[in-house]
């Protein structure tokens, strides 16, 4: 006879049913003035778990319920110390860091902490040397990088801000914060053509990172170099079809290249995964005036604007295509609502200003 196979254990789904458990447990307490014991492992998830949300004050109660039920475990001491930073209180948190610090001066969160504070009170120069010191023994390094990168950027010292995040992505090539980081970054320090053969490189070996596929197209698109976006971000859409904004760039891009069917395709997917985009919307106005379809044009900008009449574009567009219709009695309208709603727009001014020559 075969035996059936023993059920495998998921540790994941594990570790939720025990919070959840622990959870319930804890407000049960609070809610009937009651008292429960929790292990020291359990009151740490709990502290965690009440800390990712903001909620001091739970997070507080287990502090004080773990001081009376564990007085000689020195891991609540730190967590005192994250409770207190981010209630503002530098001093006191400072206060128990020390404690901390006394006996295990390379506690990678203690010093996690500790920079943290350095770097709210503007100590940033502190703060740097702090999170150094903390990579050597941090559980997830890259982690520490970005804290690094946003004090060299604190302190003006952008190169070093940008090493740390590249760092930080050989470390872990998948994390979408250090990619976006890393391109704002780039997009801050101007050079593109360093941003460009930094995500073809960072491609070469990890070519379904579509992300890192998108942030190289719009640093063609700044370079105007539109053919070359499309190319990448037709990888982009190739591992992740459903990525909206990589369809609405590629058909902004194929607007300026005029291949306005290609353009059309690309604004109809963003319409697929949001049915009332208004940048897809625009977007397949714009492909019939290009194609000079004016009547289905206008219509289509009038549609927008009729769902939406805070949309200053939609406006514009119903002035331009009047204009081109050389029925310049026509735009004036628009044009005036379009300013209403939007004045800061300078395309819009000039718009009005040499529609006064006719």
């Amino acid at each position: 006879m075969i035996k059936p196979k023993p059920m495998q254990s998921d540790p994941g789904r594990e570790h939720e049913d025990r919070l959840s458990e622990c959870l319930t447990r804890f407000e049960h307490m609070l809610a009937n003035d009651d008292q429960y014991y929790f292990d020291v492992s359990d009151m740490e998830e709990l502290i965690d778990h009440y800390l990712e949300r903001l909620d001091l004050e739970k997070a507080w109660k287990v502090l004080e319920l773990a001081a009376s039920q564990h007085p000689h475990s020195s891991e609540f001491e730190l967590k005192r110390a994250d409770i207190l930073a981010l209630k503002g209180d530098y001093t006191a948190a400072m206060k128990s860091i020390h404690l901390v610090e006394a006996i295990a001066p390379n506690n990678p969160d203690m010093l996690i902490t500790k920079g943290s504070i350095f770097s709210k009170t503007g100590k940033h120069e502190q703060a740097i040397e702090i999170f150094l010191r903390a990579l050597d023994g941090a559980e997830n390094q890259s982690d520490v990088r970005l804290l690094l990168s946003y004090e060299y950027q604190s302190v003006g010292n952008q190169l070093e801000a940008l090493s740390q995040l590249k760092l930080g992505l050989l470390e872990s090539p998948h994390d979408q914060g250090l990619i976006y980081e890393i391109s704002f970054l780039f997009d801050m320090i101007g050079d593109l053509e360093a941003a460009i053969e930094f995500f073809n490189k960072f491609l070469d070996e990890h070519p379904y990172e579509y992300n890192a596929w998108y942030n190289l197209a719009t640093f063609y698109i700044r370079q105007k170099d539109f053919s070359k976006a499309v190319w990448a971000l037709d990888f982009c859409i190739a591992v992740n079809d459903n990525h909206l904004m990589a369809h609405q760039e590629i058909g902004d891009c194929y607007l300026e290249l005029e291949n306005w069917d290609k353009a059309e395709e690309h604004f109809n997917e963003v319409l697929r995964l949001d049915e009332d985009n208004a940048d897809g919307l625009i977007g397949i106005a714009e492909c019939s005036e290009g194609r000079q379809d004016y009547d289905l044009a206008f219509e289509r900008y009038k549609n927008i604007a009729d769902a939406d009449p805070f949309h200053a574009e939609a406006w514009y567009g119903m002035a331009v295509i009047r204009e081109k219709q050389e029925l310049y009695d026509e735009c004036l309208p628009y044009i005036e609502k379009a300013l209403e709603i939007d004045s800061s727009d300078p395309e819009y001014w000039t718009f009005l200003a040499d529609l006064k020559q006719y």
